[in-house]
């Protein structure tokens, strides 16, 4: 598959809880991977695209976490546990604040893997 991204994507687990919005499903997991732009994660609830969540990201350990607004746009049985989903998620209408701090949580994630 030939993906063309705006934002790269950084292969790091994040805490992350989420709800459906307009809804009463949601969960906690962790990121497969994680950018400016949206994140992956994989959760053993099935959604469908064009669902907008509440995500809560747990960026750094002391922290209180990031709330954003999300919008799936793909959903994928998990290749590895076919009882589980992955989607990707897109982040809708980040504010400047929101923007920086995971730009600088990736930046700062970057560096420690060199």
């Amino acid at each position: 598959m030939d993906e063309k991204r705006k934002y790269p994507r950084l292969d790091v687990p994040v805490e992350v809880s989420y709800h459906v919005l307009k809804g009463l499903s949601g969960a906690s997991t962790r990121t497969k991977n994680i950018s400016v732009g949206g994140i992956c994660i994989t959760t053993i609830l099935s959604c469908t695209p064009n669902v907008l969540v509440e995500l809560k990201l747990y960026l750094k350990k002391n922290d209180p976490p990031l709330t954003v607004i999300g919008e799936i746009v793909w959903v994928k049985e998990n290749p590895e546990n076919r009882m589980m989903y992955d989607l990707g998620i897109k982040f809708v209408a980040l504010r400047e604040d929101q923007e920086k701090a995971i730009a600088d949580y990736l930046h700062e994630m970057k560096g420690s893997k060199k």
